[in-house]
């Protein structure tokens, strides 16, 4: 599939941008290093009949790749981008099927005007039907404890911040185990590195200011921290648990 989105000099926010062909994985390429995004968000969503998929709104581009690439793929570079992401927007790698009228958008705004951003549908050869959500939250900056249902949630990225005291985990068999953010990114980096390429031919673990781990089979996340900081938290949906969380709750 061709290139959907490359970003002018000078622009900070995209246009909307359409296509009518179903693509299963999202290449983000970047002249910033992924450690290097800031303000960056982005919106995709599915315009279906009769039913529209939010596959992420105003999720910071920093969390959708970190969440995107968990266990599976390098962040790379080349020559020219210092971030090559291959995001999966399937759980089964295959393509978002569309019929006729329907369409797949995305928006991105919070853009650096001096950084190239481009965007990439990757086609696949057989259709999905099982879209891969993303879900931004956040705890206020005068919040020094506060509850998150993780319920039908399989990973999450939280900002790593000196404010944090301690995150909670509570488990479906009634367990709670706490953590300190240093231990928890000890614990989910011997899962996954979160490694990138640099331009240098290095290969390095990707941020410091993140911690993303896995959070299936978890019912609560607690975290408790000082004053001060509003804090980022991004969590990838799973279908077949959340539909079961939902379906529980009517």
């Amino acid at each position: 599939m061709a290139e959907i989105y490359r970003s002018l000099a000078g622009q900070t926010d995209s246009p909307e941008i359409l296509t009518t062909k179903g693509f299963g994985a999202l290449v983000i390429s970047s002249t910033r290093a992924v450690n290097e995004f800031t303000t960056e968000a982005i919106s995709i969503w599915v315009e279906k009949e009769g039913k529209n998929i939010d596959i992420c709104k105003d999720v910071l581009l920093k969390d959708l790749v970190l969440l995107g690439t968990w266990g599976e793929d390098c962040i790379l570079c080349d020559a020219t981008f210092k971030t090559i992401a291959n995001v999966d927007l399937t759980e089964d790698g295959g393509f978002i099927s569309l019929k006729d009228n329907e369409t797949i958008k995305c928006k991105l705004r919070g853009l650096i005007g001096t950084v190239s951003y481009v965007l990439n549908g990757i086609e696949e050869p057989v259709p999905s039907h099982e879209v891969t959500m993303y879900e931004r939250k956040s705890m206020a900056s005068e919040d020094v404890n506060r509850d998150f249902d993780t319920k039908g949630y399989d990973i999450v990225s939280l900002q790593n911040d000196a404010t944090i005291n301690e995150i909670s985990l509570t488990f479906d068999n009634g367990s709670v185990c706490k953590y300190t953010p240093f231990e928890l990114s000890v614990v989910a980096r011997s899962i996954d590195q979160m490694l990138s390429l640099t331009q240098a031919g290095t290969i390095v673990q990707t941020l410091t200011d993140r911690v993303v781990f896995p959070i299936k089979g978890v019912v609560n996340m607690n975290v408790r921290k000082t004053p001060g900081t509003r804090l980022d938290v991004t969590m990838r949906i799973d279908e077949s648990d959340w539909e079961l969380y939902q379906m529980a709750k009517r």
